[in-house]
């Protein structure tokens, strides 16, 4: 019973490390729109041809690819978590089994 009890434990905190990573994701979803829009605005600003706008235009680029590498990561890590949460789904599952046949 004990076995059980800490599985379905186990379940319940893999279930809310992949909520709270799902978060993360949206949040890195809407900077990355954000940032995108900056830069849409930036380019198409008259007088963009500046050193200045040039620097700032280069800075959010990075950025941005910075965000969208961070975005890779987390989608990366958010299916780990959902293969590792089926995973102990499928255990727990046969584990009550075994509890009911007993």
């Amino acid at each position: 019973m004990r076995k059980c009890q800490k599985e379905k434990e186990a379940v319940l905190e893999e279930l809310l490390r992949l909520r709270s990573q799902s978060e993360k994701k949206l949040n890195l979803e809407l900077d990355i729109k954000h940032l995108m829009g900056k830069l849409q605005v930036m380019e198409l600003k008259p007088g963009a041809e500046g050193s200045e706008s040039s620097k700032r235009i280069d800075d959010l680029k990075e950025e941005l690819n910075e965000k969208i590498t961070e975005l890779e990561d987390v989608e990366s890590f958010n299916q780990n978590l959902i293969t590792k949460e089926s995973k102990i789904s499928d255990e727990l599952r046969e584990a009550r089994e075994v509890l009911i046949d007993v």
